[in-house]
């Protein structure tokens, strides 16, 4: 799967932004350990390289998941991310 994420957006920085966000957003809706996490996104960094706007832009929507999992994680109506 993420090989084709790296195919399609080859010369397209804002579309490998939004396959890493989807990326992301996939394994933080699994609930990944974040040292699992982390080392996924190590590997998959040097691969789907972004602009450095582009990856401060990618870390604070992480953030923002993070937090919307931090306080979903005790609400009985789900998380929605």
């Amino acid at each position: 799967m993420w090989r084709e994420y790296i195919w399609q957006t080859w010369h397209d920085a804002e579309g490998r932004y939004q396959a890493k966000r989807n990326l992301d957003r996939l394994v933080y809706r699994h609930r990944r350990e974040r040292k699992r996490t982390l080392d996924l996104f190590a590997v998959l960094d040097p691969m789907m390289r972004l602009p450095d706007a582009l990856e401060q832009r990618l870390w604070k929507d992480i953030e923002a998941i993070e937090g919307a999992l931090t306080r979903s994680a005790g609400s009985s109506a789900g998380r929605k991310i």
